[in-house]
């Protein structure tokens, strides 16, 4: 794998992005038999993510784990080639929401999707995600530690099936990126998702209701906790980059 070329802040859903161009085999897909981009995500051990003014999360909240079931992605392209300017767009909906699994260490793509060879001025994704086999739509697994140094297990379930997030990837102004069959770019989001709690006290946390031993927040157990989490991921579910 190549390391990133670019790097791009981003502030949706505490994501950054890093541009690569990518070599590897992955799902029996080989980057080259045809023009690509890659997809992937992982989390950061960096609970501040890209927010400069952000503070040391006085919630104490570390996610370490977690997933996502995507059930379609949208794309709109724009650009041109030999033949002129091309305006696109596409969806790809999976019979089985596909479960994204996050960690911190695997680069790998978690999606391969075949596009027109051209040079872009614009590629917009649109992530639909949906509950899966009685999992939710978002899962993420942590800790809280209180003021006294007590660490909690902590998990955050999402099971709303109307959740969903849109990256716009735009060229710098008069310029365009190349997708070909050498130049197989991955978009590399790196999450942040201890952001999503930073609205929440250590207070409010304490007062938390404890299941089984887990601090468990969802639409059922601590709903005015999990309220302003999803507040917070919908708020930040658009984004655009100017590379």
């Amino acid at each position: 794998m190549i390391k990133s070329k670019l790097i791009y802040l981003m502030g949706c859903l505490g994501f950054i992005a890093l541009m690569t161009s990518c070599q590897e085999e992955n799902d029996g897909f080989r980057p080259g038999d045809a023009p690509a981009i890659g997809i992937a995500f992982k989390l950061s051990s960096d609970q501040t993510g890209t927010n400069a003014n952000a503070r040391v999360l006085e919630s104490a909240v570390v996610i370490e784990s977690g997933y996502f079931h995507v059930e379609e992605i949208s794309l709109e392209t724009e650009g041109r080639t030999a033949n002129g300017r091309f305006e696109k767009e596409f969806e790809i909906e999976y019979d089985q929401p596909k479960k994204i699994t996050l960690d911190r260490f695997d680069e790998n793509a978690d999606f391969f999707i075949e596009i027109a060879e051209g040079e872009y001025e614009e590629i917009e994704f649109e992530f639909e995600l949906e509950n899966a086999n009685d999992e939710p739509a978002i899962f993420l697994a942590g800790t809280f530690t209180d003021p006294d140094g007590n660490s909690i297990p902590l998990q955050f379930e999402y099971f709303d099936d109307d959740f969903e997030f849109e990256v716009e990837i735009e060229a710098a102004e008069g310029e365009y990126f190349q997708v070909d069959r050498v130049n197989n770019p991955l978009f590399l989001f790196e999450m942040y998702p201890s952001n999503w709690f930073s609205g929440l006290s250590s207070a409010e946390l304490e007062n938390a209701e404890i299941t089984n031993g887990v601090l468990l927040i969802n639409s059922e157990v601590n709903e005015a906790l999990f309220t302003k989490v999803k507040r917070k991921m919908k708020d930040d579910a658009e984004i655009e980059i100017k590379m």
